[in-house]
């Protein structure tokens, strides 16, 4: 171990939070910043999970005073704090570390932990000595092709009489937040169990979605968007702060949404669109508005080979405009690199990440940079 870095036991309430579940999607978590323990970035810290009665996870403190995102995995009310973000390491599934295992090494019992420690200097080198023979946890989101997938058909059903329904702002990029939300028609809730999500989940992470419109003229759908690592909520939500409001017989209504994501590839624009043919489906395909992976398993098969080619394009489109962007770069540009980095270059600021060295550089927001050519 780092000489630097200190090794905490904290208990992980499962009655406050589905802690466990949290780092399984998203492999991390937030723990709340309180007066009466203080990690350091690159601390260690073992989650001794209540409702396991065992040490299955070794975490690293990656960044402090953090705003909390796991809010979802609560059981209770997720506060509103500053939050240290910890990333996972490691886990672990034998039994060397079950509690009656632990009480041999001197643990005290959960009670002893409701606040981290570090000062159980026996029991830490035990519990290290164990994570010592695991591998460390390879963390990413599965392939395209073993995403979970939901399609969700817009402005059709009552939007067609109406002319307005919650999907309105389904496309638009949020003016709050920068992100998107979606309504998924009909009537807002989504059946996540057929996503892949267990009997007690709110959400789900890492699903692709598919949005389509009715052709003018024809039952065929085209692709007009998609999200490619979307979060689903089993119910609707309503948030008055992101400004999704419309007008519904004379009175300001807020629109819900199950759908949100950091990203969306919006394809309105494209002239030659993916195509739907509901004849080599089912002709009643689109008449819930929404179905998932797994329905029609050849048109899974074709959207994901589109997507893939897609965002293969995107990428390479990215790659030329990066090349363009430093062609007219000098190190002199060297000094304003924290200003770079605030959003003014960001193209040169990962030029400069690329060829300088920078020890330590923290910039506002918290993320870290350190490495060394």
């Amino acid at each position: 171990m780092n000489k630097h870095q200190r090794s905490w036991l904290a208990f992980a309430n499962s009655k406050v939070c589905r802690h466990a579940n949290a780092i399984h999607d998203k492999g991390f978590i937030n723990w709340g910043m309180k007066d009466n323990f203080h990690f350091s970035v690159g601390d260690i810290i073992y989650l001794f999970v209540s409702n396991e009665r065992r040490v299955m996870f070794q975490m690293e403190v990656i960044a402090e005073n953090c705003p909390r995102e796991d809010q979802y995995y609560w059981v209770i009310d997720a506060p509103n704090d500053r939050t240290y973000k910890l990333l996972l390491r490691k886990e672990y599934n034998g039994e060397e570390l079950n509690e009656s295992v632990l009480e041999k090494n001197g643990f005290k019992g959960g009670g002893s932990i409701q606040n981290p420690t570090y000062k159980n200097e026996r029991l830490l080198s035990y519990i290290e000595s164990v994570f010592d023979k695991v591998e460390f946890a390879l963390i990413g989101l599965p392939t395209l092709a073993n995403r979970p997938i939901l399609y969700v058909d817009l402005f059709s059903g009552r939007y067609v009489s109406t002319r307005i329904g919650h999907e309105v702002f389904n496309l638009d990029k949020n003016p709050v937040d920068g992100r998107y939300y979606g309504y998924c028609p009909a009537y807002g809730n989504v059946s996540i169990s057929e996503l892949g999500a267990r009997p007690l989940e709110e959400s789900i992470s890492g699903v692709i979605v598919v949005y389509t419109k009715k052709m003018i003229g024809s039952s065929d759908r085209e692709l007009i968007a998609f999200c490619d690592n979307a979060t689903i909520h089993r119910k609707g939500i309503y948030d008055d702060n992101l400004q999704r409001t419309i007008e519904e017989n004379g009175e300001k209504s807020v629109c819900s949404f199950a759908i949100e994501s950091d990203t969306l590839f919006n394809l309105s624009g494209l002239d030659e669109k993916f195509v739907i043919h509901v004849a080599d489906y089912s002709t009643w395909m689109f008449r819930q508005q929404r179905f998932y992976k797994g329905t029609y398993p050849k048109l899974d098969d074709k959207i994901i080979s589109y997507i893939e080619a897609y965002l293969k394009k995107e990428e390479s489109e990215d790659d030329l405009s990066y090349q363009e962007a430093i062609q007219d770069i000098t190190l002199d540009d060297e000094d304003n690199f924290k200003v770079l980095l605030s959003g003014k270059n960001k193209m040169k600021a990962l030029y400069l990440f690329t060829h300088r060295c920078y020890s330590r550089f923290t910039y506002p927001g918290g993320l870290v940079f350190s490495f060394k050519l």
